[in-house]
């Protein structure tokens, strides 16, 4: 995928999550792009940080992520967070060289 297609692929992404899930397929249809970065967009809907698979927030634990969505790490721009643990946070995001989503473990400051 070429970094134009990327930037289409996150905007419309961002643009969909606003969208009640049943009509994100016909929004990003609506949208009348290749069929590459139609896949990839619904991909990243249906993904672990989608709204409806990501487990319900643990009040006792600040939730505020290290990283936000959209941030760029090197090669990685971050998509989403994927969970929490005691010592890391981890994150999925697209990696640029190898164009697929990975999943990235950074390290808490008292951790490290």
């Amino acid at each position: 995928m070429t970094e134009d297609q990327w930037r289409v692929v996150w905007g419309l992404y961002q643009n969909a999550q606003n969208i009640p899930e049943e009509q994100r397929e016909a929004f990003v249809k609506s949208a009348s792009v290749d069929p590459v970065v139609f896949d990839r967009v619904l991909a990243l809907l249906s993904g672990p940080d989608s709204a409806s698979s990501r487990p319900p927030a643990d009040p006792s634990r600040d939730s505020t992520p290290l990283l936000e969505q959209g941030r760029r790490i090197g090669r990685y721009t971050i998509t989403g967070v994927l969970g929490r643990g005691g010592m890391a946070d981890a994150f999925s995001a697209y990696d640029a060289e190898l164009d697929r989503l990975v999943a990235l473990k950074v390290l808490r400051p008292a951790a490290s």
